[in-house]
């Protein structure tokens, strides 16, 4: 998705860490509420995740944009695998009313959406 997003490297690696963060948002209070897959040892304010855990998504993924940066290609089929993820969760959140989740999901849906056919009509 990076690909179509037209500013410079440093922008380019907070806006992919902030898009796996958020994405994060959507994904772990499913995976560690009722798809069980893992259990947190401390409890946090969102759902019972840490905010250490964002934050290391969160400074993990700018170091890893940053030092992995290149010029990814426009895939567009990339791109509608990472939709389908997000929708795979989003869907899952929004059938559990989970609405933090449901929330964040349909926001970054639709964002994804957006920024890739805004990014198509500037190419």
């Amino acid at each position: 998705m990076l690909a179509w997003i037209h500013v410079n490297t440093f922008a380019k690696a907070v806006i992919g860490a902030s898009w796996m963060t958020a994405l994060d948002l959507v994904i772990e209070p499913l995976a560690a509420g009722p798809l069980g897959f893992w259990i947190w040892a401390e409890s946090g304010r969102y759902y019972g995740i840490p905010a250490g855990n964002f934050a290391g998504w969160f400074a993990v993924s700018l170091l890893l944009f940053l030092v992995l940066r290149g010029s990814p290609e426009k895939n567009r089929r990339a791109t509608l695998v990472g939709l389908s993820i997000i929708l795979f969760f989003t869907i899952i959140a929004i059938g559990r009313l989970i609405a933090g989740p449901a929330f964040a999901g349909v926001v970054l849906s639709t964002a994804h959406a957006a920024m890739v056919t805004a990014g198509r009509k500037f190419d």
